[in-house]
């Protein structure tokens, strides 16, 4: 959890403010997640914060969502056409994918479980988070993430 938290403060992903009168909060919950080796053995364990996205309105939060996806069937056919034409293909693993990516609208977080005095912005202000980057669970995150990471593929000159 810490870990997380500390991702979030180092790329700016949320920003205390004090909570101002009709502002409404997005909700979020830990989840967590034990990546094991092959051998069954734990590697490590993961706590990650994610937005309850189904409380984001449409309109107010965000203005379109989408995510892209594959059918296996054509996975399957890209690694059949790659073998057979003796081309390589590389698997790219961004870190906190999502959290690269600017959100459409004003969202505004309650603090994480366990972190309130954490993101305090002085004693007895009631202190939200201003969400600057996406966060996973958000109704337009994997639309924004597609997009940013279209343009920059543009820029470096790939289709």
């Amino acid at each position: 959890m810490e870990k997380e938290i500390q991702r979030w403060d180092d790329r700016g992903v949320v920003t205390p403010v004090a909570r101002l009168p009709g502002i409404k909060m997005i909700k979020m919950h830990w989840v967590f997640d034990e990546k094991m080796d092959g051998m069954g053995d734990l590697v490590k364990r993961r706590g990650r914060c994610v937005v309850k996205g189904f409380t984001q309105k449409l309109g107010e939060h965000y203005w379109e969502s989408f995510a892209a996806v594959v059918r296996y069937e054509s996975v399957r056919m890209l690694l059949a056409l790659s073998a057979a034409k003796g081309l390589k293909i590389r698997l790219i693993d961004i870190v906190s994918a999502f959290l690269n990516a600017k959100p459409q609208g004003e969202n505004f977080l309650k603090i994480p479980q366990g972190f309130e005095n954490h993101y305090t912005i002085a004693p007895g202000v009631d202190t939200i988070l201003k969400m600057e980057f996406n966060i996973y669970g958000t109704m337009d995150g994997a639309n924004n993430w597609a997009r940013l990471l279209n343009e920059t593929f543009n820029k470096l000159g790939h289709k």
